[in-house]
Parts: C-alpha cells; structure tokens; sequence
C-alpha cells in the first residue's frame, strides 16, 4: 500500500466506520479510535512523524532505577519469551508505564531493522508522540492488542507489526507494557496467537510484582485448574487481617465476573463463600463464587502462621538490612581493613579508584564512601562511561548550550559535573573514557572549574570522586589508552573487589543475602534448604553480587512456604548450574543428596534438582552413583 493511500484512510477514518475503513474485525474499532486521536486530539500527521524521543543517559539511569523491581522481576520470563519467538523474526521490547524502552532484545539480523524502528533502549513511544503504535495505544487502551502493519499511524512503521501486553500493577494502573515487533508480512490471524504467548508472559510477571508488593500479606491463589502450574493461569487477591480484599490482578475481575472497582473491600465470604481463610500454604480448597462464575480452586500464599498486627508489620517490613560493608566484603580481616582504609582516605579528599568484574559491588562501595562521608548530603551522580554514546558523552558531562550539536537537548544542559558540585562523581566504567575527553577530565580534577560545550561561562565546581572499572586501568596506560596522569590523579586508592566464585565465604554470603532480601519482603523465616544452597554455591555467578541479589529476590517471589528450593531458583541459573556440575564432576554430592533425599526416586530428585530424569540417568551411569545405587538398593532389600 502506498503513502498517499494510507494517508487518504487515515483521514476517513475521522467520518467512516471502522469496519469500512480498514475491513479487519480483530481490533478495527481501536485503531480507528486511535487514529481519531491522533488527528483530532494530538494534531498528527501520518508522513510527518520524526523517529520517537530518545532519552539522555543520565535520564534513562533514574528511569532503570525507577522500574529496578520490574527489571528482576521480569527478566527470566523476558528471556524465555524471547526464545519462543526470537527465531521466528520477532525483537522485543517492555517499557515502563510511561512508554519509554526499559528493556530490548533482537537478533544479529534484525539489528538493522530496530535501528530504523528506533526501538532502542531509552525511546519513547507514547500515542501523542509516535500515533498509533503497539505501546502508545496499549498505554491508551489498557488491553492487549496487536498493530498490523498499515494499520500503524506514522507512515515510517507500515512494514512493521507489533502485538503487546499490559503489565499491571493494580486493576486500573499500568507497570509496563511487553511488545514484540515484525518486519515481516504478517496478518491477524497470526497475531492473535502471537498475543496469547505475549499476554501469558504479561500475566505472569504481574502476578510476581503483585506478591512482592504485597509481601507479608496473605495472598489468595485462584486458578480453573488445581495443579496451580503455570502462573499465567491464575488470579490473586491480596487479603488484610479481616479477611478483606486490598488488592487483586485485573484477572480476578475477569475470574470472578466483579467489576474491579467493586472488587477492593468486599468481605471473603461475600466474595467467594469461603468463611474459614486459616488454610495453611499450599493447602488446597474448592471455590464457587456467586454470579454462577465457573468453579474455582484457591491456594493461599503467605504465612500460616498467627497473624501480625498492621503495626507490627510495618515495623517489619521496614527493617535495616544487614551492615552494607559485613554484606559486600564479608568480615575477614584484610577486607575490613582495606574498605576502612579507603573510607578514610576518601574522607580526607583523595579519590578512591574500584577494580572488579561487573556486579561485584563497586557502585554500591562508592555509595557506601559517599554516604559515610561529610559529604552525604550532597549529590551523588553516577556517570557510566561505558553506556553514554562517544558523540555525547562531552556535553553529556560538562553541560551544553542551547543547540551546541546535532541531538542536544534544546533548553540546554547543566552537565553531570556540576550537578555533582559538592558532592561525588562516581565515574563508572572510566576504561571506556575517549582519550580526549580524559583530557578535558583531567583539566577539570586539576583546576576546579568547567566550561560548557559550545561556549559560556567558567564554573567552580568542588568534587569528591570516585572511579571504577572491570579493566586494569593500569595495563591501558602501558598501552596508551588510558592517560597515566589521569590515573595518577584517580588513584589515590585502589580496592579490588573479589568475584563472588572466588570468594571464600561464599556460602555465608548467600545466605546472608537471601536473608537480607527475605526481611525486606517482610517473609524472614524463610530459609535456604541444602540442595537450593548447594546449588547456589556450586555456580559461577557471571554477574556477582547483583545477580545474586537478582536470584534471592527471585527465589523469595517464588517460595510458597517457608523453604527455598532449588524449583523457586530462575530456570536459567538451575540450567547452568546441572550443566556444570555435569561437565565438573562437582555436582555428584548435590546429586547424591537429592537422590537420598527423595528415596532414590529419580523423578522427584530431578525435580528437586530443577534438572530432566535423563540428566539423573546418566549420572547414574558414573561409578560413584552407580556403588551407591547399588547400596541404597540392597539396604531397602533388607528392611
């Protein structure tokens, strides 16, 4: 179809039926709602649409920071929605409940095409913006639904499709949206099925953020079927100490045939029957609400035991994490001393330079140094070095004038220097410094004052700074890359911060921080059991200390009872860690442990193992396994 077409039905669809318009019955009448909207309301016209808004960097860190619980929550199911449809020649995207990208993944060979879609991290497709889109009118429509191809706005998306789903944080607010985008030929028949994986996706991310919001509450499991497998498949309500509802999914509505805003207050009995809500976790009854719904089975979530006061759990919930340093560094004795060193270092004014791989905790040391430094009240402004592009990161750091370059914000720019003036500068990734911006930093550091870019004024600026990098700084000055008097004048300091694989206290470590993360989702008796601990502590953990943060928070969302095992750990990590304990030998006493746990029933042992029945069976190939199946056979024979 042609421009000059598309444009002509646009502008009929102000004076002509959907259906006339367009001749699609999925969701005409939303696009052509949509499209009146564009043209009536936001003044938009189909040829004329630039490419979305792109944020800055320092904009797109507060909004990562914002959506941080969204992130861990969804990140597995991200991945695992991306396998189903990555091959298939889809990219995908979840953004915040603004419409800005907060997530993305695509293929080696549609890189292109997400270039020129401008779905990268940190765009922004709002419906007043970018017209009719997939995010922009899911944000507008609060429903799943797909945009095929002309049936986008601007003319600049025609050759795409994209289908997408709300995630809900209450029934009438949105979290975020996931949207999964085609420059394929595609047409609606296809997209609705397309629609059905990406809203179970949806649904279940919404009904994890609705147990971490809630934590320490009851919550109450509904679902058609009684295995309670699949979250996708289940509404929850959210109960107080009088058995009342506070909060539900939308999907409780739906379940229940309640208007969502008659929902909230309603009594359970009055609700769904039940008058005896003192099921312990994982006890299973059946449900029938009025309204002649269809059966239901309800599960409880939370705690069996006596019930805390509103008081009381609020004290709880609110309670202080362990000592940040005990939990980054442990207590061995040459840590302790090294951090102390550099605290007190840093609190005389000399800069302090972090070495160590990504996640091993040097962001969360320079807000430590920071925070317990007289300059606490000031601002503390992260710089990734990394992350900003080379073209911007100048202005981005010294600030700009009023159109200085091409992409330059039009009120123009303070700069993240000066937003840190008496404060700290945490320069984050500073191996991925060009050479001449080094040049301006070190002019900068050694002077005290800034000039923005394209001209003005110098600035006095009075700074405590703080570097890191997963490089050794030390091996790019030998190469030329780094400039060594830069270095000179960030390493008044260095603490190398150990991987979590290399760490001696590892095991003490994991516990630690499940524990931590348990208290502040308001559930501290849940405990590790030993086969989820073993295979914690026998994985790699690429990502370190903040994956392992990931993973508590992960395993705590998905506990139901007061244990941790190894099936409420994400898939991934339990993937990878019987992969390498296959490869290394090392997992025979997990294995071994699982198998005398579960009575040597393989089934179950895989299972506890989060593992396949033919991973087991081959281990029990191995000579060790084999001898002890051997005697654990001949002890059962005996009995």
């Amino acid at each position: 179809m042609g421009e000059l077409q598309h444009i002509d039905r646009v502008a009929m669809s102000v004076d002509v039926a959907a259906a006339s318009v367009l001749g699609v019955p999925d969701n005409a009448g939303i696009i052509v709602k949509s499209w009146q909207r564009c043209i009536g309301e936001y003044g938009l016209e189909p040829d004329a649409l630039p490419g979305p808004n792109i944020l800055t960097s320092a904009e797109l860190k507060l909004r990562y920071d914002a959506a941080d619980d969204l992130l861990m929550l969804a990140r597995e199911e991200l991945e695992r929605l991306f396998e189903q449809i990555g091959s298939s020649g889809y990219f995908m995207t979840m953004t915040d409940d603004s419409g800005v990208v907060v997530a993305a993944h695509c293929t080696a060979d549609l890189q292109d095409d997400v270039r020129k879609a401008g779905t990268i991290a940190g765009s922004i497709w709002l419906e007043e913006q970018q017209g009719t889109n997939g995010i922009g009118t899911c944000l507008k429509e609060h429903n799943s639904l797909s945009v095929v191809m002309e049936e986008h706005f601007g003319t600049r998306l025609l050759g795409l499709s994209c289908t997408v789903a709300p995630i809900f944080r209450s029934a009438d607010q949105i979290l975020g949206v996931i949207n999964v985008t085609t420059p394929r030929r595609t047409d609606h028949a296809t997209q609705h099925m397309v629609r059905k994986i990406v809203g179970k996706a949806a649904l279940r991310i919404e009904n994890l953020h609705l147990q971490r919001q809630h934590a320490g509450r009851r919550i109450l499991r509904l679902s058609r079927y009684g295995d309670f497998v699949d979250l996708a498949n289940e509404a929850r309500l959210v109960l107080d100490d009088a058995d009342r509802i506070v909060s539900a999914t939308p999907a409780a509505s739906r379940m229940l045939k309640i208007p969502a805003g008659r929902l909230v207050g309603r009594s359970m009995p009055e609700t769904l029957g039940l008058r005896d809500l003192s099921i312990a976790p994982e006890m299973q009854v059946r449900a029938r609400p009025p309204r002649e719904a269809d059966p239901l089975y309800a599960r409880m979530l939370g705690p069996s035991r006596p019930r805390v006061t509103p008081l009381a759990r609020q004290r709880h919930a609110i309670a202080a994490p362990p000592d940040a340093m005990v939990l980054l560094f442990g207590e061995t004795k040459e840590m302790v001393v090294r951090i102390s060193t550099a605290q007190r270092l840093f609190a005389r004014g000399l800069p302090v330079m972090l070495q160590g791989e990504t996640g091993s905790g040097k962001t969360a040391l320079a807000r430590m140094l920071h925070e317990t430094s007289a300059r606490a009240t000031k601002p503390f402004v992260t710089v990734n070095c990394a992350a900003i592009p080379q073209e911007l990161i100048e202005g981005e750091l010294f600030g700009h004038r009023a159109g200085a370059f091409t992409g330059a914000n039009r009120q123009g720019s303070k700069g993240l220097v000066r937003e840190a003036d008496g404060g700290t500068l945490f320069l984050d990734e500073i191996g991925d410094m060009p050479l001449l911006l080094q040049t301006r930093l070190l002019h900068v550091l050694s002077e005290g004052v800034v000039a923005p870019l394209g001209g003005g004024p110098m600035q006095t600026v009075d700074l405590a700074v703080v570097s890191a990098s997963l490089q050794d700084i030390e091996g790019l000055v030998a190469l030329g890359r780094f400039r060594q008097d830069l270095f000179f004048r960030l390493n008044g300091a260095t603490v190398n911060l150990p991987p979590l694989r290399d760490r001696a206290d590892r095991a003490a470590l994991i516990s630690s921080v499940v524990e931590s993360e348990a208290r502040a989702a308001g559930v501290a008796d849940i405990v590790l059991s030993e086969p989820a601990a073993a295979m914690l502590e026998a994985y790699t953990w690429p990502g370190n200390l903040r994956e392992l943060r990931h993973v508590a928070r992960h395993a705590v969302a998905m506990a139901d009872a007061s244990e941790i095992m190894p099936e409420h750990l994400p898939s991934a990590l339990r993937s990878k860690a019987a992969r390498s304990a296959g490869a290394s030998g090392a997992g025979t006493l997990t294995m071994e442990a699982a198998l005398a746990r579960t009575g040597w029933n393989v089934s179950a042992a895989a299972r506890l193992l989060g593992i396949s029945r033919a991973t087991v069976h081959r281990h029990l190939a191995t000579a060790t396994l084999r001898r002890q199946s051997r005697k654990e056979a001949q002890t059962c024979s005996m009995m």
